[in-house]
């Protein structure tokens, strides 16, 4: 209804306009109502102008309304889609949480396995290094004993070779202390025997000037 409205009131103002422009090129004047009358074309010409500005804005807005719609239709597309994806993912981090946990259980039984295999080879181990320790220590043992043996018989037989060195040789010295002695023993006798004569020759030379003084 109210477009035909507009429709009649823009006929009859077009028509009314253009009897009035005709008069004024027929050089006749114009009266108030008419002058009215093309001011109010001139403005609805005007408002007709920004009435279809604003529907093409309008329409526009619409068509970016729209298009945007078709964005956000599209991405909420994308984000079911992405949900879809995600739901899929954390199955599989599900799905591989549990192969890891069947992993480290696998992991660690074939290390339990590994440590008592180490530890039975260890054990094994320093059961035969002690074996052969003890077996060693007692080789040594009896090496040892052996030439304790051997350095206590040579230092016996050392000893009795020097003992018996030490008595022929205190023997040798007493011998010549012995000789020595006698000898000093058989000097001494020389000795006296000597200053005896001495003594007698003294006194046969302190007669001998006694003589030759009396005589003088």
């Amino acid at each position: 209804m109210s477009v035909v409205i507009t429709s009649i009131v823009e006929t009859v103002l077009k028509e009314a306009a253009e009897r009035i422009v005709r008069k004024v090129s027929e050089g006749k004047k114009l009266t108030s109502s008419e002058i009215l009358i093309l001011l109010m074309d001139n403005m609805y010409k005007s408002i007709v102008g920004m009435i279809k500005a604003t529907n093409d804005r309008i329409d526009g807005v619409v068509s970016m309304v729209k298009a945007t719609n078709d964005r956000i239709d599209s991405l909420n597309e994308r984000i079911n889609g992405l949900g879809e994806r995600m739901n899929g993912l954390n199955d599989m981090i599900k799905i591989t949480n549990s192969r890891v946990d069947d992993l480290k259980e696998s992991i660690n039984t074939r290390i339990n396995e590994l440590e008592k295999r180490v530890d039975e080879k260890i054990g094994s181990l320093e059961k035969r290094v002690d074996e052969k320790i003890g077996s060693l220590e007692k080789r040594v043992d009896e090496r040892i004993s052996s030439l304790e043996r051997k350095v206590d018989e040579r230092i016996g037989s050392l000893e009795k070779r020097v003992d018996e060195g030490i008595g022929s040789l205190e023997k040798r010295v007493n011998d010549r202390i012995n000789s020595l002695e006698k000898r000093v023993d058989s000097l001494a006798e020389d000795v006296k025997g000597l200053k005896i004569e001495v003594s007698s020759i003294k006194s046969d030379i302190i007669n001998l000037l006694k003589e030759k003084i009396i005589k003088s």
